[in-house]
């Protein structure tokens, strides 16, 4: 191969450099333009209405509390599912929040982030909110410019572009134009540019992906690089008390008894919340660069790291972690997946999803050697077990899934909410 190149070289020294490589440098790929968007707080501090159900279209987190499925529409707002019978779900209605992407619920406060904006919701009545405070500018995480507004994403247009050579972005899978990236097709397929409580009894349960939590009567949340805390003992108030600075590229936040377990890219950060108001920093667990939801049962982490643009990691493996020792975690085993994205565990069975991969059972009785119990053909991102029960809730591409594990050899698929074509 040194050689050929060396003979090009020189034919295109002797027959004209420039045409030479016009002529064969020329290289025509497929893109994904990603526009950015900016948003001015007019546009998206609006009143909070309610209307009847919609079907799903761009389906992302889930949280359970009660019987009702609570399921953003990324960037939209959130569906209401009665899950009284789950062989039947009904949608029963759609709260429109634009900028919506993560929520908790304690009380019958439904907590969701409106873009920059923190809001508390009334859901004594599921079929009418009722907005009990905006709390402005809480959620920092989005870059402010002064003509624009608030970057909050992209939008993406596909188109075919035809690049020479002698242009320094030719053979780069992205580069920055007029203000977007274009992105080759084949590795914008795993871009993302996007941009168990304390106490049940009164709090609901978010999936592994959850950038909120409720611990007590506490709301955290975690934006780029810090955690937030707001006491939320007055459902009519939400009171800011404390910001602690975490790292960049934290990306998950789970609780365990007194502990609070941050996923990040570059590795797992575990806090001490004994002082609920002044989480405190015990250890962190690095390992390669990677997107990097968590999960814990009895002192076992299980963690996912997934290759990706917006992680720059390489890496596709679920790590088993003993935290047995909070300031000293350890990794017991790593085990090679796929593409693994969420999780849920019970009994040492693990539920990961792992994208366009599917949705896989792992027997890890026997931390060391991961055993496949089963396998689903369906495009999954995230799930949860519901407390107290054998179903579990799977949301993906394509939809939300219900399972009954009570045999994890063989899921039963109890319902299936598609998404509206």
């Amino acid at each position: 191969m040194k050689n050929l190149f060396s003979l090009l070289v020189l034919l295109c020294i002797g027959l004209s450099m420039q045409s030479c490589i016009k002529d064969d440098c020329d290289a025509t790929r497929n893109y994904v333009y990603y526009e950015p968007i900016y948003k001015k707080a007019e546009e998206f501090r609006i009143p909070i209405t309610t209307e009847t159900a919609r079907q799903l279209e761009n389906p992302g987190k889930i949280y359970y509390y009660k019987n009702y499925i609570f399921i953003n529409e990324i960037n939209e707002g959130v569906h209401i599912v009665d899950n009284t019978n789950p062989e039947q779900p009904d949608i029963i209605s759609f709260i429109n929040i634009p900028g919506n992407v993560d929520m908790a619920i304690r009380d019958e406060v439904l907590y969701a982030d409106n873009y920059v904006d923190l809001l508390a919701l009334d859901i004594t009545d599921v079929l009418n909110p009722k907005l009990l405070q905006r709390h402005e500018e809480a959620l920092l995480r989005y870059y402010w410019d002064n003509s624009q507004g608030y970057f909050v994403g992209y939008s993406e247009t596909n188109i075919i572009e035809t690049i020479d050579c002698t242009n320094p972005n030719f053979g780069r899978p992205f580069f920055n134009r007029g203000g977007g990236i274009l992105v080759d097709i084949a590795t914008a397929e795993d871009a993302s540019f996007d941009t168990t409580s304390g106490d049940s009894s009164k709090s609901g349960t978010g999936g592994s992906l959850a950038r909120f939590t409720i611990y007590q009567h506490y709301l955290y949340t975690i934006g780029e690089f810090e955690m937030d805390v707001y006491d939320i003992s007055i459902r009519d108030e939400l009171d800011a008390i404390n910001t602690i600075q975490v790292g960049w590229g934290i990306e998950t936040l789970y609780p365990y008894k007194d502990k609070l377990f941050i996923g990040a890219n570059d590795g797992l950060y575990i806090f001490d919340n004994q002082e609920p108001t002044r989480p405190e920093l015990l250890a962190k667990f690095q390992h390669a660069r990677a997107c990097d939801p968590v999960v814990v049962e009895d002192d076992i982490a299980y963690v996912t790291l997934r290759d990706g643009n917006a992680c720059q990691g390489f890496n596709n493996q679920l790590d088993i972690v003993d935290v047995s020792d909070f300031k000293n975690p350890s990794l017991i085993e790593s085990h090679p997946m796929e593409h693994p994205h969420g999780l849920s565990v019970r009994d040492k069975v693990v539920y990961l999803c792992e994208g366009e991969y599917g949705l896989k059972v792992l027997d890890l009785d026997n931390p060391k050697r991961a055993k496949k119990l089963s396998d689903y053909s369906i495009a999954t991102y995230d799930n949860i077990v519901i407390p107290g029960t054998d179903i579990m809730l799977v949301i993906g591409k394509d939809g939300l899934y219900q399972y009954d594990i009570s045999d994890n050899k063989n899921l039963k698929q109890l319902s299936f909410i598609p998404v509206g074509k």
